[in-house]
C-alpha cells in the first residue's frame, strides 16, 4: 500500500512538471528572416511576454526601420498556441540543404535556437508559426 502511494506521488509530480514545460513560452521570442537572391523580406522581430511586437524591416519590406505595436489578444493567443506546438527538444539546431535561393530563418527564445531554410525536412509546426507571423505582419502592412 505504501509503495502504491509513493508511486502515485512520483507519477503526479512527473506529470505535473512535464505538462508545465509545454504550457509556458520562454519569452522573448525573436525571428529573423535573411535575404535570398530575389525579393524575400529581410527583417527581425521580437515578441515580448506582454504581447508587444518589435519589427525591424531591413530590406524588401513595406516598412524599413523599426516599428512597434501591440498584438491583439486573439493574435497573441494564437501565436502562443502555435509556438507551444514546436517540439524544440526533437528539432535539429540547423536545417540547411544548400538551398541557395531560400532565406535562412532563425527562431530563438531564451532556451532554444533553430535555423532553417524552408524545405520538406523542416517540421510543419515550425513553418506554421513563421507563416502565422508573416500573416500578422502583412495585416499590419509591414510586408
Amino acid at each position: 500500500m505504501r509503495n502504491q502511494i509513493i508511486y502515485g506521488l512520483v507519477l503526479l509530480v512527473m506529470t505535473t512538471s512535464c505538462s508545465s514545460i509545454h504550457t509556458s513560452v520562454p519569452f522573448p521570442i525573436s525571428v529573423t528572416k535573411g535575404l535570398c537572391k530575389g525579393k524575400c523580406p529581410n527583417y527581425t522581430i521580437t515578441i515580448s511576454k506582454e504581447g508587444k511586437l518589435e519589427f525591424n524591416g531591413i530590406e524588401n519590406t513595406k516598412y524599413i526601420g523599426k516599428q512597434d505595436f501591440k498584438l491583439s489578444k486573439k493574435e497573441f493567443k494564437k501565436l502562443k498556441t502555435e509556438y507551444k506546438k514546436i517540439s524544440f527538444l526533437k528539432l535539429e539546431k540547423v536545417y540547411d540543404q544548400r538551398l541557395y535561393d531560400f532565406p535562412t530563418i532563425v527562431v530563438k527564445d531564451q532556451e532554444n535556437t533553430v535555423a532553417f531554410k524552408r524545405n520538406r525536412s523542416v517540421p510543419d509546426e515550425l513553418v506554421m508559426f513563421v507563416e502565422l507571423l508573416d500573416e500578422i505582419l502583412r495585416k499590419n502592412d509591414l510586408l
